[in-house]
Formats: structure tokens, C-alpha cells, sequence
């Protein structure tokens, strides 16, 4: 989710009707590369402690920084707590959109970041809900974002982001002069495994400049779910990233039983039937040499960001006027959609934690003979 305009191609459009589940087999174990990697807890924000300070960073400034179609004022913690923008509860942390902002073109909104606080390399990270944020102008985010070099070189990679009813997909961005990155598609759609398209429509080429039209990769699997249909199904978004790749995961509520995660001993080479997109950076690289020349850095240490955009770039770009006013910035202006904007735009999440591979100790046995 950069600061920069772009726009997500439309024809996308037409593969979120009627989706429920990803078109996923129940059995997908030659589909995909599996890490045999044995997770620990590493960090959690969950329960009263959700926003402590050691969680999280609120940033304090306009949202879509540089563009002036943002309707967002992102709050610092004690304005967040004071304007009702986030609530922490023993089960659940609410995040969401509130009234106008001391500048009455603009809402009041969050963007938590781990900057800071907390970054990574190489992780899973996963994240519980029951409710996120969609509607007219609304942008909201759920993404992983490395600032060892300037953007988009260091790696961004969008697990949830969505506007309007736009379906929602995962995007990974990388740079020509950083870390230049084209998955092979041959690896991502074998026979007989689920196919994803790439939804940015780069040819699986994960260099992005908006200016030229490059947009990143976006290998999903399909049918997308729209923004409406994400809000529905409380479940956990999870993302696997490994030296070798990136895989992302969505585990319905009533499926998480069998996956570790409620016990923080997360499974996921056993989780294949939950795969939602899939960027083997090592495999294509070795599949064609030159092509993900770097696939173990294409992300630096990288930190976790969840937020609420509106208008902005994207979502006031792909305005729709069915929503009944003119603009996106009208819609967020006028205190009679209040109720709306209160109902629709918020996160509803249980927790949000990161595991890191377990580290084990040799067992050294000593023989000693006289």
C-alpha cells in the first residue's frame, strides 16, 4: 500500500461473483514448497494489551501521504482512545473510522506499525477476525513493509487490501534497481493444482512503477471475495514467509482447530488446502536462472502494518457514484454518512501474532572411558 497512485485493473472484477472459498483441492501437497519448519510464538498483540505501547506505533499524520484526495487523519494513541477509534477488549480489539477531523474534509482513522517496536525476518504471521473494514471509499490494509532501502526496493508485500468493492488480492512489490523479481508461472500453475492468475496483470513480474504502469505480482487463486464477503467470514489471514518464498493462507474459523494456531504450534506445510496465493521467488529463480536473482532478500527486515485508508490514491480513483455523491472526498465529508462510515469501516481482530522458526539445542553426549 504505497504512497503513490496507481490503480488496480478492473477486469479483476468479474471473478469475485458469488465467490465463497477459494478454489482450492483439499489435497494440494505437490502444489506447493513447504518450509519443514517448527514455529514458536514470537510476538502477540491480543486481548486488553492489544495496543500497548511496546505493540505498536500509531503514526500521527495525513493517510496516502502526498496525495491530496486522502480523506484519513491517522491519530496518535491518546487521540485514537479519545475519539472511540480503538477499543481493547478481553477477546477482541476494534479498529476503525471515526468523525471528522479537526480538518473538516478529512475523518479521523488509525495505522499501526511495528516499526520501531518489533521487525523480522522471515516469519509467520497471522492474523485472527471477525469483521474488516469495506465500503464506499474505503481502503483498508493488512501488510509487511521493509524500509532498509527506499520503496519499493527493501520489499512490500499486501496480505489484505481492498477499496470500494473492489475483490480483494495479495501484491508483492520489489524494484528494477533494488531486487528485480519475475515468478515463473510454470512453477506457480502445475497441472492439477489450484491456478492463480496474476491479478495485477504484470505477467508474474514483481517490479513496480506506477508511473509506467508496472504494478507488481499478484498470483491468486480464484474466485477473489469482494470486500463485503472478506467482512463475513471470520476466519485467520496468514502469510509463510521463508527464505525460498511467500505463501498466504485464509483458515475459517470453524477449520482452526487442526492447524496449531490455537495452541501458538502453527502447521503450515499442513495447511495447503488454505493456500490463497503462492510466490516461489527460489524455485523460479532456479527454474530460470536470472529471474529472482536474490529470492532470500527480496524483502529486508520488514515490520507489520494494519490501517484504514480512505479515499486516497486508489479508493478515490476508482470512485463509483452509485454510492451517491460525486466524489469519494463528498462521501467522507458529509456527517450524514456517519452511520455508515461507524457500521462499515472497522477491524474486528481477535490478535494479531508472528512466529518465528523454534531454535534447538544440540544434544551433546560425552563418553568418557578410563
Amino acid at each position: 500500500m504505497a504512497s503513490v497512485a496507481y490503480f488496480k485493473i478492473v477486469w479483476l472484477m468479474f471473478s469475485a461473483s458469488a465467490a465463497t472459498e477459494p478454489n482450492t483441492t483439499e489435497q494440494n501437497a505437490d502444489c506447493y514448497e513447504h518450509s519443514k519448519k517448527v514455529y514458536a510464538l514470537n510476538w502477540k498483540a491480543q486481548g486488553t494489551s492489544f495496543f500497548d505501547d511496546g505493540n505498536w506505533e500509531f503514526t500521527d499524520y495525513d493517510g496516502d501521504p502526498g496525495h491530496p484526495s486522502s480523506a484519513a487523519r491517522y491519530n496518535t494513541r491518546a487521540d485514537a482512545f479519545a475519539h472511540g477509534l480503538v477499543e481493547a477488549h478481553a477477546t477482541h480489539a476494534i479498529v476503525r473510522v471515526g468523525g471528522k477531523s479537526a480538518d473538516p474534509s478529512k475523518r479521523n482513522s488509525v495505522k499501526l506499525q511495528t516499526q520501531g517496536k518489533h521487525q523480522w525476518k522471515y516469519f509467520l504471521a497471522a492474523m485472527r477476525f471477525s469483521h474488516t473494514p469495506y465500503g464506499c471509499g474505503v481502503w483498508p490494509a493488512f501488510w509487511i513493509l521493509s524500509r532498509d532501502r527506499g520503496w519499493p526496493a527493501a520489499g512490500e508485500f499486501d496480505i489484505l487490501e481492498s477499496c470500494n468493492d473492489i475483490p480483494m488480492f495479495t501484491s508483492f512489490h520489489t524494484a528494477s534497481s533494488g531486487n528485480p523479481c519475475r515468478l515463473n508461472p510454470a512453477v506457480i500453475n502445475k497441472a492439477g493444482c489450484p491456478q492463480m492468475t496474476d491479478y495485477n496483470g504484470n505477467g508474474y513480474s514483481c517490479i513496480t512503477d506506477y508511473r509506467s504502469g508496472k504494478k507488481g505480482c499478484a498470483p491468486n487463486v480464484g474466485p477473489l471475495r469482494t470486500p463485503e464477503q472478506w467482512a463475513k467470514a471470520p476466519g485467520v489471514l496468514a502469510v509463510e514467509w521463508t527464505e525460498r518464498y511467500l505463501k498466504t493462507f485464509f483458515i475459517p474459523d470453524e477449520k482452526l482447530q487442526t492447524t496449531g494456531l490455537l495452541d501458538d504450534a502453527p502447521t503450515p506445510d499442513s495447511w495447503d488446502q488454505f493456500v490463497t496465493s503462492y510466490y516461489p521467488f527460489a524455485a523460479s529463480q532456479e527454474s530460470i536462472p536470472g529471474s529472482c536473482p536474490n529470492p532470500q532478500n527480496v524483502i529486508g527486515n520488514a515490520f507489520l502494518i494494519l490501517n484504514i485508508e480512505l479515499c486516497g490514491s486508489w479508493a478515490g480513483s476508482a470512485w463509483r457514484t452509485s454510492c451517491g455523491a460525486p466524489s469519494c472526498q463528498d462521501f467522507m465529508s458529509n456527517t450524514g454518512n456517519d452511520a455508515y462510515v461507524h457500521d462499515h469501516a472497522f477491524f474486528n481482530v481477535s490478535w494479531v501474532k508472528v512466529f518465528q522458526q523454534r531454535k534447538t539445542t544440540a544434544k551433546v553426549s560425552v563418553v568418557v572411558s578410563n
